[in-house]
């Protein structure tokens, strides 16, 4: 797919259209600024009170944003589709 893996003390060069964010929010890591610009997007899997900050950076940036209670909602819904049908098929 293309992806490359870089250490995160090289993220401000990253020259990516997406970046997906997993460094959790307790860490204290803040992305380079030069990663909040509109012709980015930007997928944070982090949630709860610690991710707030990056969210609002994003939307004020403003530019495409995925929090992680959107991530973690779309997962679970997929989720629970595969489960019901499962449960379905052996009703």
């Amino acid at each position: 797919y293309g992806a490359e893996v870089r250490e995160l003390d090289s993220l401000g060069e990253f020259e990516g259209d997406l970046t997906i964010n997993t460094v959790p929010a307790s860490s204290g890591f803040e992305l380079p600024e030069s990663l909040f610009a509109r012709e980015r997007a930007l997928i944070d899997v982090n949630y709860g009170p610690l991710a707030e900050p990056l969210a609002k950076r994003a939307i004020s940036a403003p530019m495409p944003f995925v929090s992680g209670v959107a991530f973690l909602e779309a997962q679970a819904e997929r989720q629970n589709a595969l489960f019901v049908e499962a449960t379905e098929a052996r009703i």
